[in-house]
């Protein structure tokens, strides 16, 4: 479990074990983000507060033959991309898996691709349901740029649950099978 009050980090890339993050302040990622490099099956669970990274790219599944999976499970976790060109990748090259529950929100502040290369799989999930304290809030998966796209299957497999009430939106388009 991280809880530390440190505000930036150069990276953050998880290539094994499982990580829970609850954050009491807004932390940015400046460098790289990826979970999943390797031969393993990481898991990175932001429980609260802002995890953001201002990263080319945020990248879940980057290597060939790994699964990354990152859960963002309540309704004040966030995660986001912060550089106007910032993709998020959902299974680059390995298997990405992306769970956003009870409330939690997503921010692509360009693309959100789910199952990038031939041999990626993607998979996100949407679970709108928010138990109590916080009825009302549901998740919710979102770009923001002018031309940011969601795009399910660019080359690759890719999957997109939208479950109870979730919520995914454009700012432009939302592309299925692309290729």
């Amino acid at each position: 479990t991280y809880a530390s009050p440190v505000t930036a980090s150069n990276s953050i890339i998880l290539h094994r074990g499982n990580v829970t993050f609850t954050m009491n302040a807004t932390h940015t990622a400046n460098a790289l983000f990826r979970i999943g490099d390797t031969l393993e099956f990481p898991v990175l669970t932001l429980a609260t507060g802002t995890l953001q990274t201002s990263a080319p790219n945020a990248v879940l599944g980057n290597g060939l033959d790994g699964i990354g999976t990152f859960n963002i499970n309540d309704s004040d976790a966030l995660f986001q991309t912060t550089t106007a060109t910032s993709d998020i990748t959902v299974g680059q090259l390995g298997g990405g898996v992306m769970n956003i529950t009870n409330g939690g929100q997503v921010i692509g502040s360009d693309d959100i691709i789910i199952g990038n290369q031939a041999t990626a799989t993607g998979t996100v999930t949407v679970n709108g349901f928010n138990p109590l304290p916080a009825p009302g809030v549901t998740s919710h998966v979102r770009t923001t740029a002018a031309n940011g796209d969601i795009i399910v299957g660019l080359s690759g497999r890719g999957t997109i649950n939208i479950q109870a009430g979730g919520k995914v939106t454009s700012s432009d388009d939302i592309w299925i099978a692309s290729n």
